[in-house]
C-alpha cells in the first residue's frame, strides 16, 4: 500500500478579520490524487475513503498529483557519500561509477556504466560492468544470472550463469555454474582462480 486519502473531517468555519468583518471560509474539498504507471485505485463500497496499491515492486514517484512506481532505479550520479548504499527491490541503472567502501543490491539487473572500485554489487539477475572492476582484494560481484565486464583486477566474481570479460582478468578468484569466458584476442587471465562448471564451447573461453 503505498497511500490512504480521507475526505476532510473539519468542518469549514467562518472567521473575522481584524476590524470585525466576516472571513468566509473555503470549502473542503479531497485531496485529488490519480494513479499513474504501476499503482492501482481502490475505493470499497460503503467506505469513504481512497488506497493506491503498488502492483509491481519499485521505487515511488510523484508527478504534480499523479503517484507512479518505476521499476527501474536510475542513478545519474556516483554510488558515493551523496548517494549512500544502494538497495532495490527493481532493476538498477548507474550512469557513472561504484565508489570505495559502497555497495549495490537489487533483486533485478544492475547495470554500471563505468567503473567498480573495491565495492560489492549483488544482483537477482544480471551485473553488467561497461568499463573496470578494480579490487584491490575488496570487490565482490555476486549475480543469479551472468556477469559481464571489460575487465577485473583483483576482485571476486562469482555467478550462477557465466562470467563474461570483454578483455582481462587479473588475479581474480571466479566462480561459475556456467561458463568463465574472455575476449582470447584482447587479453589473459593471469594468475587468481577460475572454476566453472561448464566445459569450452565453440565460442571463446576457459
Amino acid at each position: 500500500m503505498i497511500a490512504e486519502v480521507y475526505p476532510p473531517v473539519v468542518v469549514p468555519a467562518a472567521a473575522q478579520d481584524v476590524v470585525g468583518g466576516t472571513l468566509e471560509p473555503r470549502e473542503a474539498k479531497p485531496l485529488a490524487i490519480e494513479a499513474g504507471e504501476n499503482v492501482q485505485r481502490t475505493e470499497s463500497p460503503g467506505d469513504d475513503h481512497v488506497t493506491f496499491v503498488a502492483t509491481k515492486a519499485g521505487k515511488l514517484k510523484t508527478a504534480g498529483r499523479v503517484l507512479s512506481v518505476r521499476e527501474v532505479l536510475v542513478v545519474p550520479s556516483d554510488i558515493g557519500v551523496a548517494t549512500g548504499n544502494i538497495r532495490f527491490a527493481g532493476a538498477i541503472q548507474i550512469r557513472s561509477d561504484v565508489h570505495p567502501g559502497y555497495s549495490v543490491m537489487s533483486e533485478e539487473d544492475v547495470e554500471i556504466s563505468q567503473i567498480v572500485d573495491r565495492a560489492l554489487v549483488c544482483s537477482g539477475a544480471n551485473i553488467a560492468v561497461g568499463q573496470d572492476v578494480i579490487g584491490g582484494g575488496k570487490t565482490t560481484l555476486r549475480a543469479r544470472r551472468e556477469i559481464h565486464a571489460l575487465f577485473a583486477e583483483q576482485a571476486m566474481l562469482m555467478s550462477v550463469g557465466s562470467v563474461h570479460l570483454r578483455s582481462s582478468g587479473l588475479r581474480c578468484s571466479v566462480k561459475s555454474n556456467g561458463k568463465a569466458a574472455l575476449d582470447v584476442t584482447r587479453g589473459d587471465l593471469v594468475d587468481g582462480n577460475v572454476r566453472a562448471r561448464r566445459p569450452r564451447g565453440a565460442q571463446p573461453g576457459l
